[in-house]
């Protein structure tokens, strides 16, 4: 599974009561797959195939994401042109 920035991810090698047991990820290498639990400590898991992270939900609104994608990209065209002009 392909996880986002955001996602939050359930260790399932940790036990319901260990409070590490669920992050927020970060990013992923190809050696390992980095997460901030939500006491604010970071982590590093082995990115292998039995790895035991799954997807529960994400911490960013998918509605206020697609609207910052798309004010960027409005933002970044007017750049563009404001600079073009310029040269």
């Amino acid at each position: 599974m392909t996880f986002k920035f955001g996602d939050v991810l359930e260790n399932g090698w940790t036990g319901e009561d260990n409070p590490g047991r669920k992050a927020i990820f970060l990013r992923k290498t190809k050696k390992f797959i980095h997460v901030m639990h939500f006491d604010g400590t970071l982590s590093e898991f082995y990115n292998d195939k039995d790895h035991r992270l799954v997807k529960i939900g994400s911490i960013i609104d998918q509605n206020k994401l697609d609207h910052l994608k798309n004010e960027m990209k409005i933002k970044k065209a007017n750049w563009r042109k404001r600079h073009e002009t310029e040269k």
